[in-house]
């Protein structure tokens, strides 16, 4: 299916489920990359709101201090 030559999902999958996929990525970057692409596939925009969640998420996966001293790395 398309839709102004973008390809969409021909299963639609909730922006919960996407983030849900998204958290699985071993990177804060990869993760945002297909977290958009999942969006963008089932024709929605996304939000700072919801790239704020997943930043959260990668916070508190390798640790506030270590994220005070490194950053996420892969996403600046």
């Amino acid at each position: 299916m398309r839709n102004n030559r973008k390809i969409l999902n021909f299963v639609k999958t909730t922006t919960k489920a996407n983030l849900a996929a998204a958290k699985t990525c071993e990177t804060h970057k990869g993760a945002c990359l297909l977290f958009r692409q999942l969006e963008h596939a089932n024709d929605r925009g996304t939000t700072g709101e919801q790239f704020d969640e997943l930043h959260e998420h990668f916070i508190n996966f390798i640790g506030l201090s270590n994220y005070c001293r490194n950053g996420l790395g892969d996403c600046e």
